[in-house]
């Protein structure tokens, strides 16, 4: 089955990536551009907490975890943050064991479902290398039907789905997400095939669209691509948070040191003396 021709590609790039070092020299690199990271979710409105996995401890953000144990650093992003942050952290990396490549299209007319009970009927009668591929359907009402290709554990490991009802977003509305999950020595393999943080059009859409070809799903990669949908809006979305956080969190605190010191000492404790200026001197010009 093919995705339908006037389905636009709206988002391309890494979406997980677990990276480690184990040298000391490159564990203390690794764990201070991981905490950069990790600072700016706290910036942004995130919360962080505790954080523990395989013998790792350290802190997460959601999308950003940062840990160490004896032998090793790890720090893994997923989301928007792995999205805008994976190329910084792999400078400092020794090892990737995971990343995640994704293709989101917007379906003009047809519905995510229905190009999954397509796709899922492709599967069924797909074979790679002369045997039938294997595949799981997953159903459910509130996150959206999963068609799953290949076995979890294994090497490599795709997914298509309803990325809208999968977040809840509104710009993901009618957008269906290709994923593949590599693993382990094939991880690794990927990631050195990527030569900058914008190499998705030539690597990881290849990637994509040759796993899903041959298991029956076949996407074409369009010449230009749809900026309307893409991840300037989930940046929009972020800063929205931060503003919210800004006003539940800090505004409080702002308001009764006004009161106490008065509003020109709030505003230069605060750096914004200066940029009111500006904006009043470019006013009276």
């Amino acid at each position: 089955m093919r995705l339908p021709d006037n389905a636009r590609l709206v988002e391309y790039g890494v979406d997980w990536i677990t990276l480690t070092a184990k040298d000391r020299a490159n564990q203390e690199s690794l764990r201070k551009q991981g905490e950069l990271v990790l600072n700016r979710e706290l910036s942004a409105g995130d919360d962080v907490s505790a954080f523990r996995w395989k013998g790792y401890e350290g802190w997460t953000t959601g999308s950003c975890e940062v840990a160490t144990r004896p032998d090793s650093t790890m720090v893994r992003l997923h989301g928007a943050t792995a999205q805008e942050s994976w190329w910084e952290c792999f400078q400092e990396a020794q090892n990737c064991t995971r990343i995640d490549f994704q293709l989101t299209y917007y379906l003009v007319e047809e519905t995510v479902d229905h190009l999954l009970a397509r796709a899922w009927r492709a599967a069924q009668r797909a074979k790679l290398h002369g045997k039938p591929i294997e595949w799981h359907y997953r159903r459910d009402r509130k996150k959206g039907n999963t068609l799953e290709l290949g076995r979890r554990p294994s090497e490599q490991f795709g997914r298509l789905y309803d990325k809208g009802k999968e977040t809840k977003l509104d710009h993901y509305a009618g957008c269906a997400r290709l994923e593949v999950e590599y693993k382990g020595d094939k991880a690794w393999s990927k990631v050195n095939q990527l030569s900058g943080p914008n190499s998705a059009h030539n690597v990881i859409a290849h990637c994509v669209c040759q796993f899903f070809r041959e298991r029956g799903v076949v996407c074409q990669l369009p010449a230009t691509f749809d900026t309307c949908k893409d991840m300037f809006d989930l940046k929009r979305h972020r800063v929205d948070r931060y503003l919210e956080w800004l006003h539940s969190s800090v505004r409080p605190g702002v308001l009764r040191a006004v009161d106490k010191r008065g509003l020109s000492a709030t505003l230069e404790a605060l750096g914004l003396t200066k940029l009111l200026l500006g904006q009043e001197a470019s006013k009276l010009e």
